[in-house]
């Protein structure tokens, strides 16, 4: 009964430091960037390999924030004095392609400007009437705000061939316009321009 106690616990040893090495084995396995040569984009400066260049989001839309009157009921119901209205869309993407599907282990984002809410979905699928239904979101990587200037590594660890990549758009104060409302609910409105987030560069590295 001993002896086979002691085979059991050799054995649970043995298994236990094989589980152990595979998973070092895993985590070091080797990567290696992919050459911009292989990526191809819609902000074609976001992967051409140079940090000096910045690709920006293209944005599609603008805030409209109307102004209720001071004695209005609206203005005592809410706690804010204004409605956000949104015209267009305040998401921005782009998207980028590789030449083939790959394993990629991670990206690299490397910010040129705050970017709020940013988000990654990828697909292994080639274009197809059903292709926009085939990206899958990487939910670890959702909603994440960048400051300018950080770099951030995102675990992908899929064989892809497009990554999207998503963010809101930047309030444009600096351009905002003002003017009067006529329905006499409100007291005026400013309408706010949306900008893209900017990037320097997204690198990716696949695994060997």
């Amino acid at each position: 009964m001993l002896i086979r106690q002691f085979y059991i616990l050799i054995l649970g040893a043995i298994i236990m430091f094989a589980s152990i090495q595979g998973c070092a084995i895993l985590k070091n396995t080797p990567v290696m960037e992919v050459q911009p040569s292989r990526l191809t984009s819609s902000n074609t400066k976001m992967v051409d390999g140079d940090l000096s260049t910045i690709g920006t989001f293209l944005a599609r839309g603008k805030i409209r924030k109307r102004y209720f009157a001071p004695n209005s009921l609206q203005a005592q119901a809410n706690t804010k004095n204004y409605q956000v209205e949104i015209d267009g869309t305040l998401k921005t993407n782009t998207l980028i392609k590789l030449d083939k599907p790959t394993y990629i282990a991670y990206v690299e984002i490397h910010a040129a400007s705050e970017i709020s809410k940013l988000a990654l979905d990828y697909t292994s699928e080639v274009k197809s009437p059903q292709w926009n239904n085939s990206f899958v979101q990487l939910q670890q990587h959702r909603n994440i705000d960048i400051k300018n200037n950080q770099v951030i590594r995102f675990d992908i660890r899929q064989k892809i061939l497009y990554l999207r990549i998503s963010a809101d758009g930047i309030e444009d104060n600096q351009n905002q316009t003002r003017s009067n409302n006529h329905n006499r609910i409100y007291r005026g409105e400013t309408t706010i321009p949306l900008k893209g987030g900017k990037i320097r560069e997204v690198k990716f590295y696949e695994r060997l």
